[in-house]
């Protein structure tokens, strides 16, 4: 367990599994996100040039969560984890919880992508990259 001294910063992520959400299924071990809100602009200008207004729509997000498969029983059990995992692609999540990184907290994330790297030195991890549109709330057909 991590101690601080000094001016406290949020340090890795509490909690069991650090995040919690409807659809993600296997256990894992979270290990980093990153986020980026966007959207859509335009900018309207006068006749002399001059930007007079500016318009924000299609508000939307996209994130990747770095995990990496595991079990607390076997390495079949982590197998089968990290296939669940891969399994994601193109579903919705729901993230419900994650204390340390609340802008992940929305409904309707969509599953674009799924990375999976390993190597005979080390841990497998995945990355599943998230995309967020307030239209879009039902997997792909």
């Amino acid at each position: 367990m991590a101690t601080q001294t000094g001016i406290k910063v949020v340090f890795g992520y509490t909690g069991t599994d650090g995040i919690a959400a409807t659809g993600l299924t296997g256990t894992m071990l979270f290990q980093s996100h990153d986020f980026q809100a966007k959207r859509e602009k335009l900018k309207l200008k006068s006749a002399a040039g001059n930007t007079v207004t500016k318009i924000r729509y299609d508000e939307a997000a996209d994130a990747t969560l770095e995990v990496i498969p595991s079990s607390a029983t076997d390495v079949a059990g982590a197998r089968t984890s990290k296939a669940a995992l891969i399994a994601l692609d193109g579903t919705i999540l729901n993230i419900t919880a994650c204390a340390d990184a609340p802008e992940l907290i929305h409904s309707d994330w969509m599953v674009e992508d799924v990375k999976v790297v390993g190597s005979n030195e080390g841990h497998h991890k995945v990355t599943l990259t998230l995309e967020r549109y307030s239209a879009i709330t039902a997997s792909y057909a």
